[in-house]
């Protein structure tokens, strides 16, 4: 739909698929994620959630890259484990490549107290290296007209969807993001 024109502003908070898909997990989009919107113009804000883990089969042996790690199940079918920080690193590259490539504006919103439900203190993915393992490429990674915003808050706090909106609606102000009928 976002090829199609169908939206004035894409906001993408998880890029589980985009970590799916280069974890080589079987729960994926494809090659897609962070292509479309930016390659039409679209404006968009991304947030880094989800980038620390990789979903698999809840009842197979994950592969060897996410074996050791801690994983939490979703459900009979899905767990999650999550990723090693090179893989994470790799992540951060990606994600900044594909922001670079943006025709439209574009902005991430990075949360540095946790990314997904289950990274909270005590929780079973809780994993600071992984995060900074993300985090720390984005740090100067990203191509200048990307701006980069940096929370200190988990990505489900209120205020860190709050500071979100606040980016929207200055774009709206700004007449960045088209309201209304094309």
């Amino acid at each position: 739909m976002a090829a199609d024109g169908a939206f004035c502003e894409v906001l993408d908070f998880s890029l589980q698929e985009l970590a799916n898909h280069l974890g080589g997990s079987v729960v994926a989009a494809g090659p897609g994620p962070l292509t479309v919107a930016g390659h039409c113009g679209t404006p968009h804000i991304v947030a880094a959630g989800a980038v620390d883990t990789v979903d698999v089969p809840a009842r197979a042996s994950a592969s060897a890259l996410l074996a050791d790690r801690p994983a939490h199940s979703h459900n009979r079918l899905i767990a999650s484990a999550t990723s090693a920080p090179e893989p994470c690193q790799r992540i951060a590259h990606t994600t900044a490549e594909r922001l670079a490539r943006a025709q439209g504006p574009s902005c991430l919103q990075l949360p540095l107290r946790g990314v997904e439900q289950w990274d909270w203190p005590g929780e079973p993915l809780q994993d600071p290296e992984g995060l900074q393992a993300f985090v720390m490429p984005m740090r100067g990674g990203l191509d200048p007209r990307t701006r980069c915003i940096e929370r200190d808050a988990h990505i489900n706090d209120d205020a860190f969807c709050d500071a979100a909106l606040q980016v929207f609606s200055a774009w709206v102000a700004d007449g960045l993001v088209p309201l209304g009928a094309p």
